[in-house]
């Protein structure tokens, strides 16, 4: 007896009670557990009080046949291989049964050596599988603690005298690459940054970890925006500029005592700006490349700056919205996604972020494909 055999249970089902005893004892010899059923029926039962490793199964048999065990097996979720006894002539059944899921099948009369050998590499597959399982599960813990994390280093909801501040994050999976960054000077003057790193997950993740370290130190220095997207994009190529990886930023500085909006966007989507005085809504499309880019950036026309009154919105958006595939295959385009922010720009903030993100997602055809985040300011 190997180890694979150790402690190993096997349930027999077979109407034929020659065919299931002589299996039994074949089996027990070579150092496997068994316990049978004369059919699929009085198996299921016996799964209600015992967990056998494997299931050997007649095709043909009373009450419940092969496959029916097989299809009440898949309802009730349960993860037995199972391995198909047939006889020659119904091979084609053993083959409809591999498609429903069967492990693999041999056929009548037994071959034991071979019956044997299937067992153990349908032993060694389902240990695999099992490992593939926890492995997989360990990563979903690991990513639902990773998702939580990065949450905690999300800015707070900003609501003074002189502005609000509101946003929805939404991670394509439990972390992303999106990335929000609010540094508040005072209550009239906040700088609110929004980057979007190429790729999504973990790799995303920890991009945008390190840039936003990199980002909040700069922020705290008040410098303009350019200055601080020439600073990144350095920085960036730095330290990852071999991974081929970049990011997309706009940077806003919102001075409410200045009533002026300073803007540097770096192949980010259209910045946003809500007119409140005459119902318009202006767009700030990029200044310079996407960070990360082996390019220099220069410094002419790098920045806009736009006044301000009461009633202005600022929206900062990432471009899983207009990149959203609608029921008809098409793109909804930064077009469409801008009439569905004029249409819906006097709900408060907190019902404009709900609301917009439950239009795009009626029009999408099927899941998001990418991370998404959308920031509204607005000014008292």
């Amino acid at each position: 007896m190997t180890n694979l055999e150790e402690d190993y249970l096997i349930l027999i089902a077979d109407d034929e009670e020659d065919i299931r005893l002589n299996l039994c004892d074949y089996l027990e010899l070579e150092g496997f557990e068994t316990m049978n059923a004369p059919n699929g029926a009085e198996a299921l039962n016996l799964l209600q009080n015992n967990a056998p490793q494997i299931i050997i199964s007649d095709l043909m048999m009373p009450e419940m046949s092969g496959l029916e065990l097989l299809e009440e097996l898949r309802k009730r979720n349960v993860d037995i291989p199972v391995v198909i006894m047939t006889a020659f002539g119904t091979i084609d059944y053993a083959v409809k049964a591999m498609k429903e899921g069967a492990a693999d099948f041999i056929t009548k009369p037994i071959d034991y050596d071979f019956l044997l050998r299937i067992i153990q590499r349908v032993m060694k597959t389902a240990q695999l599988e099992q490992k593939v399982k926890e492995q997989q599960r360990q990563m979903e813990t690991d990513l639902h603690l990773a998702g939580m994390i990065q949450k905690t280093l999300l800015p707070k909801p900003i609501d003074n005298p002189r502005l609000v501040m509101n946003y929805r994050f939404e991670p394509l999976i439990e972390i992303g690459g999106d990335n929000l960054t609010v540094h508040t000077y005072d209550e009239d003057h906040i700088a609110v940054a929004l980057f979007d790193v190429a790729g999504h997950g973990v790799s995303g993740a920890l991009v945008a970890n390190l840039v936003q370290n990199e980002l909040t130190k700069r922020m705290e220095e008040e410098r303009p925006p350019f200055n601080v997207v020439e600073h990144l994009h350095r920085f960036v190529l730095k330290t990852i500029g071999d991974t081929g990886m970049f990011l997309t930023l706009v940077f806003a500085d919102i001075d409410v005592e200045t009533l002026t909006l300073t803007v540097c966007n770096a192949g980010h989507p259209d910045l946003l700006v809500w007119k409140q005085a005459n119902h318009v809504l202006e767009s700030i499309g990029s200044h310079v490349p996407a960070i990360g880019f082996p390019m220099r950036l220069t410094s002419d026309n790098a920045e806009s700056k736009i006044p301000l009154s009461s009633g202005d919105r600022i929206i900062l958006y990432t471009d899983g919205f207009p990149e959203t595939i609608d029921h008809s295959g098409l793109l909804l385009g930064k077009e469409r996604f801008k009439e569905i922010i004029e249409r819906n720009i006097r709900f408060r903030p907190v019902d404009f972020l709900d609301e917009v993100f439950r239009i795009v997602d009626e029009l999408r055809s099927d899941e998001p494909e990418d991370d998404r985040t959308l920031a509204l300011v607005e000014i008292k």
